[in-house]
């Protein structure tokens, strides 16, 4: 049987606010990661808002690929992809 890396009972969703929820995963570890379902804006946030360890955020893969490859994209089309041809 495997033991668990975390135990349940140590996580908590403090706080859900703009597309992020506030989450702590025992003790100090306090995140804050994204979370599409929140398109809610909370007026009243707790103060670990502003003390998080850690911040996760989202990125657009799609247009960080097109960036990492020569900076642009020829409609739609990666060049020298990974493989190092162009891709479709």
């Amino acid at each position: 049987m495997r033991t668990p890396v975390w135990n349940k009972n140590e996580y908590a969703l403090l706080d859900t606010s703009d597309g992020n929820r506030l989450e702590n995963w025992g003790g100090d570890n306090v995140i804050i990661r994204p979370d599409p379902c929140v398109m809610w804006s909370n007026h009243n946030k707790p103060p670990q808002w502003e003390t998080a360890a850690a911040k996760f955020t989202r990125i657009n893969m799609a247009n960080t690929a097109n960036t990492a490859m020569n900076g642009n994209a020829d409609k739609g089309k990666l060049r020298g992809g990974a493989f190092g041809k162009d891709g479709d």
